[in-house]
């Protein structure tokens, strides 16, 4: 859907602009595995993260995981924050993936980014290691490439997103509107019969 807006408002977007982890995962780890990278990943209920590390090994044993929960006082200077950022700073990893879901992932990473002293790229993966333990069912890739792929997870956990893809959504109504209004007074001048035509 947002690929498609953004066309609507005039913006260049092409598929490939869409990239999400399941886009990705089998490169990055196979990735991972040859070049024997060190992967700290935060996020999931207690236990996920250690089922999908089982999974990554057994198939990609050149990786060295270390993994924490998602269920921690995230607020700055927590005890459990502190124990978090000095368990990733001990850990040294190359790759750092946060999978606390949107926006929680974002403002953690915002929030902690400078006290991660070890050098290392940051990813927001979303519920990706609860794909990976099992715990949900990913979706058919074609139906990401279709833009469908957010009607295959609120039907299979109708409960938990129904809010975020049913309501929170109207919420945009406002500021979509004015995006649309901004494109078409900005849209550049067009030639009709040998007469110049300005929009408005």
């Amino acid at each position: 859907p947002l690929l498609a807006w953004a066309r609507v408002i005039g913006r260049s977007s092409r598929q490939f602009h869409r990239c999400t982890y399941l886009d990705w995962r089998d490169f990055f780890w196979a990735k991972a595995s040859a070049e024997n990278w060190r992967v700290f990943f935060v996020g999931g209920a207690p236990g996920v993260a250690e089922a999908a590390s089982e999974t990554i090994l057994a198939d990609h044993p050149g990786v060295e995981l270390a993994t924490h929960h998602g269920y921690f006082d995230a607020s700055p200077g927590s005890a459990e924050n502190t124990a978090v950022v000095e368990a990733i700073n001990a850990f040294k990893p190359h790759i750092l993936l946060v999978g606390m879901g949107m926006p929680r992932q974002e403002i953690w990473v915002l929030e902690n980014h400078k006290a991660i002293t070890s050098p290392c790229a940051h990813f927001r993966v979303g519920g990706a290691f609860d794909y990976e333990a099992g715990v949900q069912k990913a979706a058919p890739r074609w139906m990401g490439q279709m833009g469908v792929e957010w009607l295959f997870r609120l039907l299979a956990d109708p409960r938990r997103l129904f809010s975020r893809y049913c309501v929170e959504p109207w919420f945009l109504v406002g500021p979509a509107m004015a995006d649309l209004r901004q494109a078409f007074l900005t849209r550049p001048a067009t030639q009709i019969d040998g007469a110049t035509a300005f929009p408005g």
